[in-house]
Formats: C-alpha cells, sequence, structure tokens
C-alpha cells in the first residue's frame, strides 16, 4: 500500500484475485462488492470503484464482460480504468446468475478502490488542535462501520486492517505573502514560508496531533491541508495515528 501526498490522497485499494481465477465470477459476491462501494460514496469526499484489470502489468489483451442469466446474456461496459456498473437482475435470479470475460483463468484481478479526499477546512479554527479539526473526518467515517465490516467480511484477507490518518501534507503552486505555522501550546515548531512553492508534511509520530495546532501569520491568510492516510494493521502505526475506521 502507498500512501500519497496529494490532491487526492489514495487510502486504500483492495484486491480480489481469488474471485477470477476462474472464467465466471457468481453475480451475488460481485453484487456484495458493488453495494458496499455504492455505500461508500456517500461518505464526504470519498471516492470508491469497482475494478475488473489485467493481474500482469504487461498483459494489453482486450476482453469483453458479460451478465448472463437464466433468461439472456448481457454485455457489461468497462470503461479504459477498468471501472464498471453491473446490470440489475431479479432477485429470483440472482443465484443463477454469473459474470463471464472472455480472458483465460487469472487473466484479471477484481479490486475495490477506495480514495478518501479529506481536507482541514479553509477557514479553521486556529485555537482548535489538528486531532480537533480532523474530528469531523473521522465522525464521517465512523458512520461507515457498517460497511467497512460488511466490505472486510467478503475479504478475510483484510481482517485486522484499518485507515488512519497519519499526518497532513501543505501544497503551494504560486508564491505569497505570509506563512503557516505549526504550533504546540503557544510555542512555535515547524512553518512554511508561503513565498515558497512546494509540499511540506507534518507527520503526527512526530507532532501529536492533540498537542499541535495550525496557525496563519498573517491571520487573514487562507490555507489548505490534505490528510496523510495509511492503511494497515493497528500494529503498523506509530504513535499519533487518528484511526479512521476498526479492525475486523
Amino acid at each position: 500500500m502507498k500512501t500519497n501526498i496529494a490532491t487526492r490522497i489514495s487510502a486504500l485499494l483492495f484486491a480480489l484475485p481469488v474471485l477470477v481465477t476462474a472464467q465466471t465470477i457468481p453475480y451475488a459476491a460481485v453484487k456484495s462488492l458493488q453495494d458496499c462501494v455504492e455505500e461508500l460514496r456517500r461518505i464526504d469526499g470519498a471516492v470508491a470503484e469497482l475494478t475488473l484489470e489485467h493481474t500482469d502489468a504487461v498483459d494489453t489483451r482486450s476482453f469483453r464482460l458479460a451478465l448472463e442469466t437464466p433468461k439472456a446474456r448481457t454485455e457489461i461496459t468497462v470503461a479504459s480504468n477498468g471501472t464498471f456498473r453491473l446490470p440489475p437482475v431479479a432477485k429470483e435470479d440472482e443465484d443463477n446468475a454469473r459474470i463471464v470475460h472472455t480472458l483465460n483463468k487469472g487473466a484479471l484481478t477484481l479490486s475495490v478502490s477506495f480514495d478518501a479526499k479529506g481536507q482541514l477546512p479553509l477557514d479553521p479554527d486556529e485555537k482548535q488542535t489538528i486531532a480537533q479539526l480532523c474530528a469531523s473526518m473521522v465522525e464521517r467515517f465512523r458512520a461507515a462501520d457498517k460497511v467497512f465490516e460488511k466490505l472486510f467480511k467478503i475479504m478475510p484477507d483484510l481482517k485486522g486492517t484499518q485507515i488512519a490518518l497519519v499526518g497532513v501534507a501543505f501544497s503551494s503552486e504560486e508564491p505569497s505573502k505570509g506563512r503557516v505555522v505549526l504550533k504546540n501550546g503557544e510555542k512555535a515548531v515547524a512553518s512554511f514560508d508561503l513565498s515558497q512553492t512546494g509540499t511540506v508534511s507534518w507527520m503526527f509520530e512526530k507532532y501529536d496531533p492533540k498537542t499541535h495546532r495550525i496557525v496563519s501569520e498573517p491571520k487573514s491568510t487562507k490555507w489548505k491541508f490534505n490528510v496523510i492516510t495509511k492503511v494497515g494493521k493497528e500494529s503498523d502505526f506509530a504513535p499519533g495515528a487518528i484511526l479512521l475506521t476498526k479492525a475486523y
């Protein structure tokens, strides 16, 4: 798993090759994943997709995807980035429906991708700690606990996996006046000069989000920080990490 600093912070990528070791995939299994994806999209700032891609990165063969039921065969459109949507199936036909592809066994990998685009407010309360500023994002994720629990049950290999905030990143593409200061109480411990361009990251393992806050100087300066997320087991996280999901 990678931790990226960008406009979109890549939070999670689940790979499910077990579902496509054959040329057919049970409709019900894929439908369960799609239902989870649709629930995750309801989280403010979240992007979730169901994706079908070549297992081998150098494989460029074209393929077709179709839904087969006892009553009909329906072609499924797969976008250039591998995303697709399942056609609806009558409830009584779901158990006998299947997804088929035209490549050999194991040639394709089914994945659920989840990106968190969390950002701290443009005009934050500078008296609040970073942890307090992140609280609304944590609340949104915890509201989706049941979805993550269902998703992790479908994918037992992910047992114990968690998503956490591990830092904040600020990027400046154009020089401006002022600076952004990281403070522990009233003591300045780090800063970013807005006359410079580039990216600065402040990781929670070094700067405790419960005691540090971000201040702009002058106070009229507007700024925006992206959160940095990490996926792993609880033991993978350094002190200071703010958990977005529980371990299942």
